[in-house]
């Protein structure tokens, strides 16, 4: 008889003697009536969590606990579930020196006598740099923590649906190390296999572009020790106890030191060799396909066009003045049929 038979044997053994029903366990020990089923009938593994809560209710002197040994091949070794799985941090980054600190005392500070994981919550317009500032605390950080876990839960993409509890669940125990064949089916019973495993750990966990709060809170450790770091376009302020912080366009300061980094110092040269500075005062300068530094910058620190990358606002910017440039390239007669005004707009 296998480990988990024997543990699911003891179990219902255990319950019957009680005079207790599965539904009646279930309400006590806050696991599904499915899942202590499965449990029972070998179909599905226990964990520490559930052995302790039932030798408890069952009053079985820790003979349930006794049994988890046997299941040792069915939980990842400690060693075998240190993970750092972080995207690389961005090489064009400025500012955010105070968020930065404040964030970093948030995580640091929170004492062990929690009852919950601390959260803290990065919300801003698309494009405003949520991601880079997680992703790059999370590097500072990382050294604090016995692993860190990096999940896109695709929240405003508009190419697809946003990542479900059930899908970013058997992503998480994945990267925990849990084979797909012990995934349970249930979302809590995942959940609860997710926070067994995390349970005296120290993680720092990056959920990145969460939609809301509900498809969040599964997958909110309930170990003290643990530290979560949530990005999204909304405030998500049913996350009552989460530490919450707005993050606004760049100061024109830092957005000027992010645009030399993203243009580089072989532009910036080649501007200023063109005469670039003297186009920039010019009030209808001649577009030569390439963005001056001051129209660059317009890009970066301009929230309406936030919602796309940078990369692609460039892209879109560089477009609109090949636009204007064709328009004052065309025959004077044109211009009389079709008077334009200073943007080229009919």
């Amino acid at each position: 008889m296998s480990g988990t038979a024997t543990f699911g044997a003891e179990l219902r053994r255990a319950r019957q003697a009680a005079g207790l029903s599965l539904a009646e366990l279930a309400e006590r020990v806050h696991f599904s009536k499915g899942y202590l089923s499965k449990v029972e009938n070998g179909l599905a593994a226990p964990n520490r969590a559930l052995a302790t809560l039932c030798d408890d209710e069952l009053d079985t002197s820790g003979r349930l606990c006794a049994l988890l040994p046997d299941l040792a091949r069915l939980r990842p070794r400690k060693s075998d579930a240190r993970f750092f799985g972080l995207p690389p941090a961005t090489g064009h980054f400025a500012g955010r020196g105070a968020e930065l600190t404040e964030l970093t005392t948030v995580l640091l500070s929170r004492g062990t006598d929690q009852l919950h994981a601390g959260v803290c919550v990065i919300d801003g317009m698309a494009g405003v740099g949520k991601t880079a500032l997680a992703v790059r605390l999370a590097h500072r950080l990382e050294t604090h923590f016995e692993g860190c876990l990096y999940l896109d839960l695709h929240g405003f993409r508009e190419d697809a649906p946003p990542e479900t509890p059930a899908g970013a669940l058997d992503r998480l125990l994945r990267l925990l190390g849990v084979g797909g064949e012990h995934i349970p089916i249930s979302v809590d019973d995942r959940a609860a296999r997710y926070r067994d495993l995390l349970r005296g750990r120290r993680f720092l966990i990056v959920l990145d572009n969460a939609h809301g709060a509900d498809p969040v809170r599964p997958l909110l450790p309930a170990e003290p020790r643990c530290q979560v770091l949530i990005t999204s376009r909304n405030r998500l302020t049913a996350l009552d106890d989460a530490h919450h912080l707005s993050l606004d366009l760049l100061p024109a300061g830092d957005a000027a030191t992010l645009f030399r980094s993203v243009a580089g110092p072989a532009r910036l040269a080649a501007e200023e060799a063109g005469g670039g500075a003297d186009r920039r005062d010019d009030p209808e300068p001649e577009h030569d396909g390439d963005l001056v530094p001051a129209q660059v910058l317009e890009v970066v620190v301009d929230g309406r066009d936030l919602e796309q990358p940078l990369a692609a606002r460039l892209e879109d910017r560089d477009l609109q003045h090949d636009r204007q440039r064709l328009d004052h390239e065309q025959p004077a007669e044109h211009d009389e049929q079709q008077p334009k005004d200073r943007n080229g707009a009919c």
